[in-house]
């Protein structure tokens, strides 16, 4: 039974007859239909007695299987994606030899390499096999046939050998099949190629059309996107075109620029359309610019063909979708108010988005259909010349309303202007007196005083508010420079402030003025204590708390940021006071660095500034140079247009200047011009040691240490100080020297030169806990019960060791015993 079965089928299958073409016809449509059948077969053959055997009617059931062409042959047969090779067959009969000259084979593209055979003898071929670059997958097959090979009523057989490249796609894919003469079957190919080349033309110009508008006007920038997307689409549509396999170019190379063009094309036109509108460059573009971005690195890296088709078809035509999906949003959004440029590109718009749609589909083997995207853009470009029509239409209606009343309107506007103008100049010549009166009396404060065989000060200033009254130039500003030479403790001193009061123009030099004015008033103080017994250290603090108290009373209407400093001129000893001022640059054998980081005040002004300002301190070398400014040197404007301005936000920035200028206070001004626009007041105080005339003696530290140690240990505290002040006086810089000579004045009962130093410490290292004993004690000793409270309040504080504990406590009850004393005389009186 079952034998008979198979005989039936066979029987069907081999009584199936040849497809009937016409020979009279010009073109005979070969597609698999109803009545042309296409047959595959995944064993190796041999063309020539393949084709006798199937010329005689016998159709092997167990090697020859129907398929559809075109097609991918995956997607039309259950057949395994490893296969590599696979051969079709048509056969087809002919009633007489046709009487045209030449007739010819059209296959439609192959993927990927290809030999075709007519009844056993080869026409046609491309690519190599077996090679690991593809050979022409988007290629027309069209090959000649010898009509003297042609049988009549007899069976003439096609055999096409297909080798993939792509893994999952092999098969005639593309096109229509067909068996005609030349003319037809090459005439509908070249007929539509060159149709694309007219096209093309017409792209050209509008390309350069939109590059020459923005090379005239630079700021419309919809028209450089769109005129680059107009070149770039020409190129693209050239390498779709057949006509480039006549450049003598190798495919791959073809192949890979134009992968090259489809991560750019889209993002191009989308940021074309974005222009026009004037929309700003949001999140999700630059996102999806930036995987657009990476596709074309990768493309451009890889030599990988099927990578870059995975990376097409999945990531690239899905930002596609999502940059058509925004673009949509945008003409719909712009269209429901009217817009009617709007309304016409997304007609455009829609009709481009079908037509992607297809050739998407078509380009996953979804549907059979022709390419389309080439053709349908002719008709957004005509939209386009119909926008820009719109545009100059309106324009001229514009420009001609405007000529009507153009006479009338320019004399009343210049009137009106003339008045405010005049209005404007009053104003301004009020307002450039008042800034006049304030220049003369801030210019007299700003002054360099300072005369020394050793250090050499400078300093620039430039102001950013700059006016002109009675023909000349001046500035006015925050910024202040003082220096001056004191004498403290019989010893001379170079004292300098930088400042740099808060606001612009009049309320900066408001600040500046106070500063200035206070200041200068403490030095004119300052010049007759020099036979007083004030520190260095005391003087700053006294200073800063003096001018902190005048700005206080502003109720932070004012404030100013300050550097108050003193140098020794015989040690090169610096003590300064830094209030929320950019940092001290040191510069040093050809080296910048920050001298300090920590800004432990606020402004001057600014509300519960402590009280006990932080001392620190510097000693100088040969050729040392420090460099204090205010923040107008950091703060550059790098670029700006006109809705961002970007400020420099890199602090190192001001150390690479000083680094390049070697120095030079102008050439660091150049250097700073060079990089940007300088947005704030600016000034700058070079201090620099050039001769070093003194040579401090070097003394042993250590032994120092041991023979002040030893002293008090046989309880010489006298001969410890004289020691210890000799010490200090070559090396103020040690402060655990500082708390010895206190302690050591505290054991000799001099109360009072204890307190100098344990203060002059306290200033320097409010921390030390040690030196906060050691006070809170020699204040109690004093009688001074209100100050030894604050100190001890403060160790409290601090962590402390078990020693220091138990020192504390005793304090504590000796702060405690004097109070109940001093209470008791209070009764009594």
């Amino acid at each position: 039974m079952t034998i008979f079965i198979l005989m039936i089928l066979s029987f069907q299958l081999y009584a199936e007859e040849p497809t009937l073409i016409d020979p009279f016809q010009e073109y005979n449509s070969v597609n698999s239909s109803d009545k042309v059948n296409w047959y595959y077969t995944t064993e190796q053959i041999d063309p020539v007695q393949t084709s006798k055997e199937l010329e005689t009617g016998e159709l092997d059931s167990k090697n020859w299987k129907k398929t559809i062409v075109p097609g991918n042959f995956f997607s039309q047969t259950n057949e395994s994606t490893k296969i590599s090779d696979v051969w079709f067959m048509f056969r087809f009969r002919l009633k007489e030899i046709p009487k045209f000259p030449h007739i010819s084979l059209g296959l439609g593209t192959i993927d990927d390499r290809e030999k075709t055979y007519l009844n056993g003898e080869l026409i046609g071929e491309t690519g190599i096999f077996n090679h690991e670059k593809p050979q022409g997958y988007d290629k027309i097959r069209i090959y000649a046939i010898d009509k003297s090979k042609l049988y009549v009523d007899k069976t003439n057989v096609i055999l096409v050998r297909v080798q993939k490249f792509f893994p999952d796609y092999i098969g005639i894919e593309q096109d229509e099949l067909a068996i005609g003469t030349e003319s037809s079957v090459k005439g509908r190919i070249l007929k539509t190629e060159y149709l694309k080349l007219g096209i093309l033309g017409l792209y050209i110009a509008t390309g350069g059309y939109f590059l020459f508008l923005f090379i005239r006007r630079r700021k419309e920038y919809e028209n450089l996107y769109f005129g680059l997307f107009s070149i770039l689409l020409i190129i693209y549509l050239v390498l779709r075109n057949q006509i480039k396999f006549d450049l003598g170019i190798d495919f791959w190379i073809l192949k890979k620029i134009e992968y090259l063009l489809l991560p750019v094309l889209f993002p191009v036109f989308t940021h074309f359309i974005r222009e026009f509108f004037k929309y700003k460059w949001n999140l999700l573009l630059k996102i999806l610019d930036g995987i657009s971005s990476s596709c074309f690195i990768v493309f451009l890296i890889t030599n990988d063909i099927n990578l870059m088709s995975i990376g097409f078809f999945y990531v690239v035509q899905s930002t596609w979708l999502l940059y058509s999906i925004w673009i949509l949003y945008l003409l719909i959004k712009e269209s429901l108010n009217k817009n009617l440029d709007a309304i016409l590109i997304l007609i455009g718009m829609c009709v481009i988005n079908i037509s992607i749609t297809l050739d998407t589909l078509s380009n996953w083997y979804f549907i059979i259909f022709p390419r389309t995207f080439g053709y349908v853009f002719i008709i957004f470009v005509f939209n386009l010349a119909t926008i820009l029509a719109n545009r100059f239409v309106r324009l001229n209606k514009e420009v001609e309303a405007l000529n009507l009343s153009l006479e009338k309107k320019v004399l009343d506007r210049t009137e009106s202007l003339n008045q405010t103008l005049q209005s404007v100049n009053e104003l301004k010549v009020k307002q450039d007196g008042d800034y006049f009166l304030t220049s003369l009396l801030l210019n007299p404060l700003i002054q360099n005083k300072i005369q020394s065989d050793e250090f050499e000060v400078e300093f620039y200033i430039s102001q950013k508010k700059k006016f002109e009254f009675k023909k000349k130039i001046h500035e006015i500003g925050g910024d202040i420079c003082i220096t001056d030479k004191i004498y403290l403790q019989g010893k001379s001193y170079l004292v300098f402030l930088n400042g740099d009061a808060m606001g612009k123009s009049i309320q900066g030099a408001g600040g500046a003025l106070v500063l200035g004015v206070v200041f200068n008033a403490i030095l004119n103080r300052s010049y007759f204590l020099n036979k007083k017994n004030i520190s260095p250290e005391l003087w700053l603090k006294n200073s800063f708390i003096e001018l902190q108290s005048v700005f206080e009373s502003f109720n932070c209407l004012m404030m100013v940021s300050i550097v108050l400093g003193l140098i020794q001129e015989d040690s090169y000893f610096l003590y300064y006071i830094n209030g929320e001022h950019p940092s001290i640059a040191l510069y040093r054998d050809g080296r910048a660095s920050f001298m300090d980081y920590n800004y432990p005040l606020f402004k001057l002004g600014t509300p519960h500034n402590p009280k006990m300002p932080l001392v620190q301190t510097f000693r100088f070398e040969k050729d040392d140079a420090l460099f204090i400014g205010s923040d107008g040197k950091d703060d550059l404007v790098l670029s700006q247009d006109e809705t961002n301005r970007e400020i420099n936000m890199d602090e190192n920035l001001f150390l690479r200047s000083l680094e390049k200028s070697k120095g030079n206070i102008e050439d660091l001004v150049r250097e700073l011009e060079k990089i940007g626009e300088f947005s704030d007041d600016l000034s700058i105080m070079k201090i620099y040691l050039k001769n070093k005339t003194k040579t401090i003696p070097h003394v042993n530290r250590e032994e120092i240490k041991q023979k002040v140690m030893n002293l008090f240990s046989q309880k010489k505290f006298k001969e410890s100080i004289l020691i210890l002040s000799n010490y200090l006086a070559l090396y103020p810089e040690e402060e655990e020297f500082l708390l010895f000579l206190s302690y050591a004045y505290k054991r000799s009962y001099e109360f009072k030169k204890s307190i100098d130093f344990g203060e002059k410490l306290l200033l320097r290292d409010p921390s030390n806990i040690k030196n906060l004993l050691n006070l809170t004690e020699v204040y109690i000793s004093e009688g001074n019960l209100t100050r030894s409270i604050e100190l001890l309040s403060v160790a409290l504080q601090k962590e402390q060791t078990e020693r220091q504990k138990v020192k504390l406590e005793l304090l504590e009850k000796k702060l405690e015993n004097k109070m109940n004393d001093s209470q008791l005389d209070n009764e009594n009186e």
